[in-house]
């Protein structure tokens, strides 16, 4: 009975989980701090909790390379759309495992230099701080590159979505909308989503789906 209960006057929090290029992720350990704890793995990038009313964190974590945490405030029936993007993990473990490995190449290198001048220590050390600013670098210039490129796709769909919304009259079916941008009904609701929130569409439900129209 007190499953049945929680059934009938819980909320449902659901959405998709993507990586930092929004691109779906799988096999992610989702978890929920209800009581007791929730805790499932998205197979297929989608995730979905039945909880009561109540304060919730959300953690979602893909073998360990991958996280996000995030915090939602359930105050009523229904059903809470809350998308997850995990982030790289970049913890104080892996920093100090990377400073003892330098450092023990800094020492090998020391040990091997002995008989040549201070100089030259100071030169070989150097460079191998060089090298390893400019690897960093190139890395950071790499994901800042693939992310621009994902941001001017992702600016390109929103005006394809303005420009079919003008083309239908001013407004339309939101899977109608998808099927005309070929995308996932996650990255569709995403689109329209950052539209709304910029007030250039308005966004009305409509039994099992949402009517698009635009501003």
């Amino acid at each position: 009975m007190l499953i049945l209960t929680a059934n009938a006057f819980g909320a449902i929090i659901q959405g998709t989980i993507y990586d930092m290029s929004l691109d779906e992720l799988k096999d992610v350990l989702v978890e929920i701090n209800t009581e007791p704890k929730q805790k499932i793995v998205a197979k297929e990038g989608l995730y979905s909790f039945n909880v009561p009313e109540g304060t919730y964190i959300i953690t979602a974590t893909q073998k360990d390379d991958l996280e996000t945490t995030e915090n939602i405030t359930v105050s009523a029936e229904g059903d809470f759309i809350l998308d997850l993007i995990l982030l790289p993990v970049f913890d104080e473990a892996f920093l100090e495992e990377t400073e003892f490995e330098l450092g023990e190449e800094y020492e090998e290198l020391l040990e091997d230099s002995e008989k040549s001048s201070k100089l030259d220590k100071i030169v070989i050390i150097a460079l191998i701080v060089l090298c390893f600013i400019v690897v960093i670098w190139v890395a950071m210039r790499n994901k800042k590159k693939k992310k621009k490129e994902k941001k001017e796709m992702l600016k390109e769909d929103k005006e394809k979505t303005l420009a079919f919304l003008k083309k239908q009259g001013g407004r339309a079916l939101q899977k109608d909308i998808r099927k005309h941008l070929a995308v996932s009904e996650a990255k569709a609701s995403l689109l329209i989503d950052e539209l709304t929130a910029k007030g250039k569409v308005e966004k009305i439900k409509k039994g099992r789906g949402n009517i698009i129209i635009l501003k």
